[in-house]
């Protein structure tokens, strides 16, 4: 009997941690085109994913960032530049690597719009702009090095056509580079193969 309750004590704490567990954050790159030639990429950047043990951290919540000090949201978004300077690269062809300049705001994990205040909170950086001379776009999960902010993170690179996501997508780990994507037939709203 005494194993028996023992064994049942172990699976409920079991099931408690996991409850609470906390996964390490992605990085998730998704562009959307609208098929008039127009194009908004969306970075979005777990506030967590610059600590050392990002899953030891409870997730940042949306009354959590209401009540900061605005000196203190602004040094959480210069942080979140700094970790995509060091793990990021977006290369358009034929210009090459930039990371284009962001505006960022918080909102709810997985790109969504805040709403209650214990919505669970990331950053998301949006750029929008006219395709002019672009050929192809793809995406660089750069290596880490000693200064690195963070631990190894997957960079997930997507891709929408007037809302529908692309069959085709990558998961990057650091120190690879998606494939290229097409943009040439993006203005007409062809979605590549």
């Amino acid at each position: 009997m005494t194993r028996l309750v023992t064994l049942i004590l172990l699976l409920q704490a079991a099931l408690i941690f996991d409850l609470k567990a906390h996964p390490v954050p992605d990085i998730p790159v998704r562009a959307y085109f609208d098929g008039q030639g127009t194009m908004e990429i969306r970075i979005e950047v777990d506030p967590r994913s610059y600590e050392a043990d990002p899953e030891a951290f409870e997730y940042y919540l949306k009354s959590d960032i209401e009540k900061m000090d605005p000196t203190a949201v602004e040094a959480m978004k210069s942080k979140v530049k700094t970790l995509l300077d060091q793990r990021l690269r977006l290369h358009f062809e034929p210009e090459g690597a930039k990371i284009p300049e962001l505006k960022w705001e918080f909102r709810k994990i997985g790109d969504e719009p805040w709403e209650a205040p214990t919505d669970e909170t990331s950053l998301v950086g949006v750029t929008k702009f006219k395709l002019t001379d672009e050929t192809s776009y793809r995406v660089e999960s750069l290596k880490l090095t000693e200064k690195s902010l963070g631990i190894p993170m997957n960079v997930v690179f997507k891709n929408f056509f007037n809302g529908v996501q692309a069959e085709r997508y990558a998961v990057l780990f650091p120190g690879e580079t998606s494939f290229a994507l097409d943009l040439k037939n993006t203005v007409a709203g062809v979605s590549p193969k």
